[in-house]
């Protein structure tokens, strides 16, 4: 079904609603490039239940020609939460005659490079940019408190626009995908590591750290799957787990260089202003509701009114019916 609608395969993953809103704008992009249409993604929120994309389409049959460069497929381990991500083009950087050619592959084969499990294909999908970061920050101008009710005073939901659109500009635009810390401590039995610390570690060893506007625990990273499990396999030698469902995984050899020091970020937590990112559920069980069903025989409603008049006049016609029959035998 999702690929009839959209024209690519969900994979059931820890990045799941990222890959919905990827999905959706590969949908809306290669439908608009058949058109000679470029189409530019302002704002992609993933909220609560439902996905929300806001984008700008141009007519530009030059640039429709990147689409491929910003086109990927996922390969998935299915037994932990390795993954890697392959373009299916590549395109120079120059705005005026740029170069296009078929990508190189770097991925890994058909067996998981970290426990030697199957791996699943997903994709394909939108790659590029989710956001625009100037289209962001004026949405969050316009979220002003001084401002924001004289502009539209019908909106009452201003605390939870402001907090996702912050979320929103803290999030790297250039990085596809992202893990979910609690899958990455469960497949392994091991205690939570920090956050902030793991986060801080990778930009300590030169790699891009962000979060996922709708996962408080994601990181996004262009960071290899081998590195962020090598940290795993560093955190289990400071916490060893009595039993690990992936024994394979603790029994790699470490690659990153010793001695090793974990690293907490805290200039870039005192920068960060003091919003609300991510709000509760405002009641509980919030969530899409059951479809609606009619009202059960006997409530009294207007639909019951209808059947049983229309039951009484039935049994009224057999009845005469019954009595014409009898009627007519007796003269006979």
């Amino acid at each position: 079904t999702c690929f009839a609608r959209y024209g690519g395969t969900a994979i059931k993953a820890g990045y799941i609603h990222e890959m919905s809103l990827r999905l959706l704008l590969h949908a809306v992009s290669s439908s608009a490039a058949r058109y000679g249409r470029e189409v530019q993604p302002l704002v992609s929120c993933s909220i609560d239940f439902y996905v929300r994309i806001f984008v700008r389409v141009r007519d530009s049959p030059a640039r429709v020609k990147r689409l491929a460069s910003k086109t990927a497929v996922v390969h998935q381990c299915v037994q932990c939460e390795t993954f890697a991500v392959q373009p299916l083009g590549e395109a120079s950087p120059e705005e005026n005659n740029p170069k296009f050619k078929p990508a190189r592959v770097v991925t890994f084969g058909a067996e998981c490079p970290e426990c030697g499990g199957r791996v699943k294909l997903g994709g394909p999908f939108y790659a590029g940019p989710l956001h625009d970061v100037d289209f962001v920050n004026r949405c969050l101008e316009a979220c002003d408190e001084e401002h924001c009710d004289d502009v539209l005073p019908g909106i009452t939901s201003w605390k939870k626009i402001r907090g996702l659109l912050t979320a929103i500009s803290e999030e790297h635009p250039d990085l596809v995908l992202y893990y979910r810390l609690p899958q990455l401590y469960k497949g392994m039995k091991l205690p939570p590591l920090p956050l902030r610390q793991i986060r801080g570690t990778l930009a300590t060893l030169g790699y891009k750290a962000s979060h996922f506007h709708r996962e408080p625990e994601a990181v996004k990273t262009d960071a290899p799957s081998a590195v962020i499990y090598d940290l795993m396999r560093l955190w289990a030698e400071e916490n060893p787990p009595k039993k690990s469902p992936l024994p394979q995984l603790l029994k790699k050899e470490v690659t990153l260089k010793r001695p090793f020091q974990w690293t907490t970020t805290s200039e870039e937590q005192a920068s960060r202003p003091r919003v609300a990112r991510f709000l509760p559920n405002p009641e509980p069980n919030w969530g899409p509701k059951p479809r609606a069903r009619g009202a059960p025989r006997g409530s009294g409603t207007t639909e019951d009114a209808g059947r049983e008049e229309g039951a009484s006049a039935k049994e009224d016609a057999a009845v005469a019916k019954e009595a014409a029959a009898t009627a007519t035998a007796s003269t006979t």
